[in-house]
């Protein structure tokens, strides 16, 4: 006879089943309660800050050379007799002396007109003003040299001999016009900021092209003064328009001027030239038959914008 199972379970065996029933309830809500809620996200740290941008060394170098010799292009030693004509010829002085109202060209008569140097004159223009606004005694003075002898002074003219820091000899490509540290430059007639570059001894220089393609070298300005007026490379500017401040080199202030031909460069290769040049040497003028390619001489044309400068003062006054 066959024997019958027993429906007797242990306490052993229950008590099993009972854990295992609550494992499977435990995780089926769990896995429920994770479908409705997502975990929260883990918390990640913020990113660090920037460093701060390490000090330009170029800047640097342009800082310590203030404490330095003068750079060849900027040591004036004119060894230039001074003969200067009765007049020195610019309206402050013929305004001093309570003179006539003079037309725009008598300057360029005769005797007066400003004589060769040594390279091409630059173009005059009937719209360019003065180029820099200062109450200096200097203001509107043109200094060059014409056939009746230095009008003005010899040191600040164009082609002025000068001796570099061995002694040898060099001339002045530019003409150097009174300003004081923090005078306004303006823009003398319309035209482009070709470039903004580092000059000498901490001052910098603004190359504006005109419409009749002079490239002017606004130079000896302070750093960053161009940044107040919103004056970029590439930026078109207005007659008038302020776009600098003189700077200080050693103990003197003034605006630098010099006049460079860029017909047939654009913008780009005019930039180029010139900063190639700067940091070659071959701006500086050694030959007095020999200036420096594309150097023109701004004489005439400072001339003019003296002349024009005066008359709108005297019809401002």
């Amino acid at each position: 006879m066959a024997r019958r199972r027993s429906a007797f379970v242990t306490p052993a065996v229950a008590g099993l089943g009972a854990l295992a029933v609550a494992g499977v309830v435990y995780w089926v809500v769990r896995s429920s309660r994770s479908a409705v809620a997502a975990p929260p996200a883990r918390r990640t740290r913020p990113a660090p800050l920037p460093e701060p941008p390490a000090p330009d060394e170029a800047e640097a170098q342009w800082e310590r050379e203030r404490s330095e010799e003068p750079l060849p292009s900027v040591r004036g030693t004119p060894d230039e007799v001074e003969t200067p004509a009765f007049d020195d010829g610019t309206p402050r002085a013929r305004r001093g002396a309570k003179l006539p109202v003079q037309g725009v060209g008598d300057n360029f008569a005769p005797g007066y007109a400003p004589v060769d140097r040594g390279a091409p004159m630059a173009a005059t223009s009937p719209d360019a003003i003065w180029p820099v606004q200062t109450d200096s005694r200097a203001y509107l003075q043109v200094s060059y040299w014409s056939d009746k002898g230095v009008r003005g002074r010899s040191g600040n003219a164009f082609g002025a001999k000068r001796k570099d820091s061995s002694g040898g000899s060099m001339f002045h490509a530019g003409m150097d016009l009174g300003g004081d540290e923090g005078d306004v430059v303006v823009a003398p007639e319309d035209g482009t900021v070709v470039d903004i570059v580092k000059f000498y001894h901490g001052t910098w220089a603004l190359y504006l092209r005109t419409r009749d393609d002079v490239v002017l070298n606004l130079g000896e300005i302070a750093y960053p003064s161009w940044r107040e007026f919103g004056i970029t490379p590439g930026a078109a500017v207005k007659r008038g328009e302020p776009v600098a401040r003189v700077g200080q080199m050693f103990e003197g202030s003034m605006l630098h001027v010099e006049a460079w031909d860029g017909e047939g460069l654009t913008d780009e290769q005019m930039r180029l030239f010139l900063r190639n040049g700067l940091s070659s040497g071959s701006l500086v003028w050694r030959d007095r038959s020999a200036p420096p390619e594309r150097l023109l001489d701004p004489s005439a044309y400072l001339l003019q914008a003296s002349e024009n400068q005066y008359i709108l003062d005297q019809s401002a006054s």
